[in-house]
């Protein structure tokens, strides 16, 4: 039996420039961007306003990356992060009740799944002291420990790049 989740959408979206989404973050130790954006899988929230829906989720995913990366990254290094696709949990259907209505269905062949390149290097920038090509993936999302109770739609998707990074950057 297939287990279905909706998450109702807002339909309406924080106006930011396209172009804040695509510029890396320059604020500290780590940097993030996004390459090619207009062309990924699925990295909108809705379809109503396309791009400045997917300007705020990469906004939001920058920032959870660049919290997350600037809590673990071991001192005297340097991460830059470059993204390459996003494939949002779900997918957004209409419902056949609500005239031009659309909710996004969570189910287990919909996972998160974000593709990206990193590497970290010593302070100065100079050496690379690591890099890889990753697709960072959570496909038991709904089994896996809840990300907390929240009306986030993008819970999901936070929580998983929050424990890669952790994971990957983690001083030990």
């Amino acid at each position: 039996m297939r287990t279905l989740i909706a998450t109702v959408l807002a339909s309406a979206t924080l106006a930011v420039p396209a172009f804040a989404a695509t510029e890396p973050d320059g604020r500290g130790r780590v940097t993030v961007s996004f390459v090619a954006a207009e062309s990924f899988t699925d990295a909108a929230l809705d379809d109503s306003q396309r791009e400045s829906s997917r300007t705020t989720v990469l906004d939001a995913l920058r920032d959870t990356l660049v919290a997350a990366a600037e809590a673990s990254l071991p001192a005297g290094q340097r991460l830059s992060i470059t993204v390459t696709d996003i494939d949002l949990v779900g997918r957004i259907r209409p419902v056949p009740s609500l005239q031009n209505e659309r909710i996004r269905l969570l189910d287990e062949v919909s996972w998160p799944r974000v593709t990206l390149s990193y590497a970290v290097t010593g302070e100065d920038g100079g050496a690379v002291a690591a890099a890889n090509d990753v697709v960072v993936e959570n496909r038991s999302y709904l089994v896996a420990p809840s990300p907390g109770l929240t009306d986030d739609p993008l819970r999901h998707e936070k929580a998983m790049l929050r424990r890669w990074v952790q994971a990957t950057f983690a001083a030990r």
